[in-house]
């Protein structure tokens, strides 16, 4: 890895810049709080990280790998296989979730990243684990807004105790 991460750099600051933007990466994908990643990456307060940083970071790194792998489709056909494992790359860069977070994106409620976060937290791994939660446990989870979404959802159909195939 360090390898590929000095290759083409002209100067040592380069270098280190792209260290920082892997680490920055590895921390949202890693389901860091953005604070947390705001605090840790921030050296001064006159290049501070904020969140619309790393959220750009993530989808110029999202819209590149794409790129990439496109382009290796056409010289080796076999990389194509690995497409399953791109996407879930891609999602984990867009969402900002670590992979075992990520079928709790199969809600039928759109959350936000916190509250993925906290539903991961609470060892809420599926969406069918979400939706057989009661409606208390759920609000402490999330709160009565989203509480009351997901129970709006069970209520057009009390026995869907399990989330619709996608």
């Amino acid at each position: 890895l360090l390898h590929l991460l000095q290759h083409a750099v002209p100067d040592l600051p380069s270098y280190w810049a792209r260290c920082k933007k892997t680490a920055l990466l590895r921390a949202w994908m890693a389901g860091e709080p953005v604070a947390a990643i705001e605090t840790a990456f921030t050296v001064n307060p006159f290049f501070r990280v904020a969140s619309g940083d790393i959220t750009g970071l993530a989808d110029t790194t999202r819209f590149h790998l794409r790129a990439a792998h496109r382009i290796a489709t056409v010289v080796l056909p076999a990389a194509s296989e690995e497409d399953g494992r791109l996407e879930q790359l891609l999602t984990q860069l867009e969402i900002g979730l670590p992979a075992d977070a990520l079928p709790l994106l199969k809600l039928p409620v759109p959350l936000l990243r916190g509250e993925y976060l906290r539903l991961r937290e609470a060892k809420l791994a599926t969406a069918d684990d979400v939706l057989l939660q009661t409606g208390d446990q759920l609000t402490a989870l999330l709160g009565k807004t989203r509480a009351n979404q997901l129970a709006a959802y069970l209520a057009v159909d009390p026995h869907k105790a399990a989330v619709p195939a996608s």
